[in-house]
């Protein structure tokens, strides 16, 4: 394996984690803004 093809492979793979890092972020405001939400009602 070149070198070139070691950083591709890094670079999707930190993306890939990234955009998971991301979402599972914006997942976990959701529902704390949830929560947070249901206990003043």
């Amino acid at each position: 394996m070149n070198q070139n093809s070691a950083i591709h492979v890094t670079k999707n793979y930190c993306s890939a984690i990234y955009a998971t890092y991301r979402l599972h972020k914006i997942d976990f405001l959701y529902h704390s803004f949830q929560h947070q939400s249901n206990q003043f009602i």
